[in-house]
């Protein structure tokens, strides 16, 4: 009791001691906004809100300026990015009013990045006598990077609640020391931003260009005005400025003067026209070009358009490429003597290889092209596409397939990808052994793409940014590199990061590509209009933007259709604020991370993934949001079992090449939930199914709080999802046994029986041991092809030892592939391979048809 107290003095003291001026971590606790009334350095969702956050001037304690929050949609009013120190004390708070203010969840906290931990106050009143001052004491949680939110958040709510004077203050020498309030950024935001068209696109019959600059002007509007000059190659000076007025979104609509066809340079100067002072300046290189030649193009969807349909004949075939980018080019029918020649080429495009169709993707400048077709195939049809750019993750051939560990070797990729893919997106290729210059000379000869990767760092700096990207290992082998990644909810100085280095690389001739994840959403103008155009006019205007679509699985087939519509609507929505031709700017990329125990949407057992898939492609290729995409890709096949990578594939080939707009699923009789098994997850319990323990509470359903999320890694909510399982111990007298009968079956038809198990001892505390499977299924009516089945095991399999991934708990995947021989089958689980005493637990239990070669 004596060191409890000595401890609550030390901590009165300190706070006593503390500097109250300098205390407070929170930025602009004040509330003051922009010109879009937008509260500057709070959370962008309030743009996406609109109506969710009111100021409410001089109306917070003391006469402050207040908000009044609607978190019904908005969830959390956030401020990013506080650097705070793990382990050290804080007092957190704020004043809050409510009346009739309701929420299971409803505090002034902080959070750490992934939100896995939260500390805050208690739960805010439904209703208050006015202001009430809500504050606690707190112990900061431990943060990747030291970066934590401070929010007023609630879940489900009902009402409002107005907020002011909120604080966040260190309570120890050393988080005054080596806490930070939000790094600012806006001193680095002062670029007229060109946002259509691109620098590199400028059709010199209608030389507009559209520029955005963020910042707050402090004069109207009308005050200002852009100057714009060119000086193209060959000329000493440049042309003489014209002035264009500033419009409404500080958004000014420039026409260029003094053009000629070719490289130049771009001047555009913000001037306040009574002084005459130049606000700021911004140079770029630009590039004049000619209209987009006439070609006649059938659309097919979204993603291809024809150009050649035609009976194969000897000869030369004439086709206009209407933009720069890949076309397809092949026969229908595969020839051993058929070759296809372009343009003036020595060698052919088009050759025979062995069990392969006679065809090519080949990435080509805009205008006309000519083919030369030497012994087509008898009764072929010669046909050439626009396609988009067909991206995989990575570009990691084995020696041999080894199914277990989801590693494919050069016949695999021969086979089921490169006649889907036109591009690779790898970690690093750098071909040393001989059998990787092998693959290398081949993927050249293919036309196939292949860029490298480069990790973003919270702590870059733009300059040393570009001189990464410059000097990265990938450069000399490869065709440039992503920038992996960048979060769309990142700070804002994190954004104009990237930005500030983009545009120093503006000129690079090589690709930079940059992946952006956390939603997508670029709804930030203030930001995101600089980080666009930037990304996408680097490297000679040849930049893109990827985004992370990591769609995951949802409970029905409809609320999948509406996730799925409402995530990629909004991604181009925002988009397109960035930029009106954001489609071609931009690629689509889902994930193979469908593997439970690392970062998996795979979320419900009940749901045919191959399905769902098919419904994200599909969409992409019909709907209006997306017509005109520059790619669509995978992300990551090293997580992805062979017969959903073959899928994956195959999808990719029906709308991205072969143009197709129904649902290749129809074709293969596939279902969003299959159905032949019931309580999957044991969210139930043990309804549906039969067991029998070996002794009472040896089997039993069992509970496991954020099992689901945190050891499965599901993504998506709700939370509790894959919390359930079914619990196992192995007695010395008999075994467990549990068992459904699988229905609906097809007679002669394959199907996949996939289940995860882990060991509760190992999920409790981590043991950092390869584990022993124990838990194994048995099937009637059935016969079971042992060559397709595996155990997977996460992070064991990938590692080679647990090293950094020490934290994890071993996760395994077991798949049993079997063909039906009757409409019902019944599955059996049972402990018998265990040791006495040995637990295992039990859930995701997955049965669909499988889809052979």
């Amino acid at each position: 009791m004596h060191n409890l107290f000595k401890s609550a003095l030390l901590v009165l003291a300190l706070a006593l001691a503390l500097p109250a001026t300098a205390a407070n971590l929170v930025t602009n606790p004040e509330f003051r906004t922009d010109h879009d009334d937008f509260i500057i350095d709070w959370t962008t969702d309030q743009l996406k809100h609109p109506g969710s956050v009111t100021l409410l001037p001089k109306d917070g304690v003391d006469g402050t300026d207040a908000v009044r929050l609607d978190l019904t949609k908005l969830i959390r009013f956030v401020q990013p990015g506080i650097t705070l120190v793990p382990g050290e004390k804080y007092r957190i708070g704020g004043y809050v009013r409510t009346s009739g203010f309701k929420a299971p969840r409803k505090s002034i906290i902080i959070y750490n990045a992934g939100w896995t931990k939260e500390v805050g106050t208690k739960l805010i009143p439904e209703k208050t006598d006015g202001w009430l001052k809500m504050e606690a004491e707190i112990e900061a949680p431990e943060s990747k990077d030291n970066a934590y939110y401070f929010a007023i958040y609630a879940t489900k709510s009902e009402g409002t609640v107005d907020f002011c004077a909120p604080f966040l203050m260190p309570l120890t020498e050393k988080g005054l020391a080596e806490s930070k309030p939000i790094p600012q950024w806006e001193h680095r935001n002062h670029r007229l931003v060109p946002i259509y068209p691109m620098l590199t696109r400028v059709d010199i019959t209608n030389p507009v260009m559209d520029f955005f600059y963020a910042p707050k002007l402090p004069k109207e509007l009308a005050a200002y005005e852009i100057r714009v000059a060119t000086r193209m190659a060959g000329q000493a000076e440049f042309s003489a400025a014209a002035a264009f007025p500033m419009l409404a979104g500080n958004r000014c609509q420039t026409v260029l003067g003094g053009l000629k066809l070719g490289q130049g340079q771009l001047q555009a100067e913000l001037i306040d026209k009574e002084t005459g002072k130049v606000v700021t300046a911004s140079t770029y290189t630009i590039r004049a070009i000619e209209p987009a030649p006439a070609a006649a193009v059938t659309p097919l969807n979204n993603l291809v358009g024809e150009l050649i349909n035609i009976p194969a004949t000897e000869g030369a075939h004439e086709f206009v490429n209407p933009r720069e980018g890949w076309v397809f080019i092949g026969f229908d029918k595969p020839s051993p003597e058929a070759q296809i020649f372009l343009d003036d080429d020595a060698s052919p495009i088009v050759i025979h290889r062995p069990g392969e169709a006679s065809e090519t993707m080949r990435f080509l400048g805009q205008g006309q092209r000519r083919l030369r077709v030497v012994r087509p195939p008898l009764n072929s049809r010669l046909l050439v596409r626009t396609v988009p750019q067909l991206m995989v993750y990575p570009l990691i051939v084995a020696e041999k397939t080894n199914i277990g560990i989801y590693r494919y070797d050069l016949d695999f990729f021969r086979r089921h990808l490169w006649h889907s893919f036109n591009f690779h997106n790898t970690g690093a290729w750098i071909p040393r052994t001989p059998f990787n210059q092998a693959i290398d000379a081949e993927l050249k000869e293919r036309g196939i793409g292949v860029i490298g990767s480069l990790n973003l760092k919270s702590s870059d700096e733009p300059e040393k940014l570009a001189e990464a990207i410059r000097t990265n290992r990938n450069m000399p082998t490869t065709l440039g590199l992503t920038l992996d990644e960048l979060s769309s909810t990142a700070l804002p100085f994190q954004n104009l990061t990237v930005a500030d280095a983009c545009w120093e690389l503006q000129d690079f001739d090589k690709y930079v590509y940059t992946w952006i994840c956390g939603g997508c959403e670029l709804d930030n103008p203030k930001v995101h209009k600089n980080v666009f155009s930037a990304c996408t006019n680097v490297s000679q205007g040849k930049g893109k933007i990827l985004f992370e679509t990591y769609v995951v699985t949802q409970p029905s087939e409809e609320e999948a259709n509406s996730h799925l519509d409402e995530r990629i609507r909004n991604i181009m929505h925002y988009a397109k604020q960035c930029a009106p031709d954001a489609a071609d700017r931009v690629m689509f990329v889902m994930t193979g991370l469908t593997t439970n125990g690392v970062w998996n949407v795979n979320v419900y057992p009940h749901v045919d993934i191959k399905y769902y898939f098919d419904m994200f492609f599909q969409k992409l290729a019909t709907d209006p949001a997306t017509k005109g995409l520059f790619g669509v890709g995978c992300y990551n096949i090293s997580h992805c079992d062979e017969e959903l990578t073959r899928w994956v594939a195959k999808l990719v080939r029906h709308y991205g090449i072969d143009g197709n707009t129904d649902m290749l699923s129809k074709q293969y009789g596939l279902t969003y939930a299959p159905g032949h098994l019931q309580n999957c997850d044991f969210e139930d319990g043990f309804a549906s199914w039969t067991a029998v323990p070996a002794v009472p509470e040896s089997l039993r359903p069992l509970t496991i709080k954020d099992y689901g999320r945190t050891h499965l890694q599901r993504r998506g909510l709700p939370r509790e999802t894959g919390d359930t399982t079914a619990y196992f111990e192995r007695q010395a007298n008999g075994v467990n046994t549990l068992s459904q009968t699988a229905l609906n079956l097809v007679p002669g038809r394959l199907y996949a029986l996939a289940f995860a198990t882990s060991d509760p001892e190992d999920i409790e505390n981590p043991k950092n041991v390869a584990q022993h499977p124990m838990v194994r299924v048995s099937l009637d009516n059935a016969e079971v092809l042992p060559e397709l089945g595996y155990d997977v095991r996460y992070p064991k399999g990938w590692s080679g030892g647990w090293g950094e991934w020490k934290h994890l708990r071993e996760i395994i995947t077991t798949r049993v592939v079997f063909k039906a021989t009757a409409e019902k089958a019944t599955l059996t689980f049972t402990d018998a391979e265990g040791t006495t005493g040995q637990k295992r637990l039990l859930n995701f239990i997955n049965l669909k048809p499988y889809i052979a070669e």
